[in-house]
């Protein structure tokens, strides 16, 4: 369900969802909302789907490994010590770990 606060904006809203997907069905429930159905996916989109977001994990994973490579050269050129540089492994460890939760 979609709901605008204006009136007059949910034309446009509606042009642009069916604009978007011929396959989705937008339907006027009352002067400011619209209900949005979404046909189910087909075995072949779902695979494709998945195989996207693995592509993207383990782009966004190869851009951790580099920030913490980063962060790891500028601590050892900065003079860090071996139990600085544990410290902030484990920070940016955390800091990922929380990013992904999200």
């Amino acid at each position: 369900v979609i709901t605008t606060y204006e009136e007059g904006t949910i034309g446009f809203v509606r042009n642009a969802l069916t604009a978007e997907n011929k396959l989705w069905t937008v339907e006027k429930e009352a002067p400011t909302r619209l209900r949005l159905i979404v046909p189910k996916a087909t075995k072949q989109e779902v695979e494709e789907l998945v195989r996207n977001a693995g592509e993207l994990a383990e782009k966004y994973r190869g851009d951790a490994r580099q920030v913490r490579q980063k962060a790891r050269k500028e601590a050892k050129s900065g003079g860090a010590t071996s139990n600085d540089l544990a410290l902030i492994e484990k920070e940016l460890q955390k800091r990922v770990d929380n990013s992904v939760a999200k």
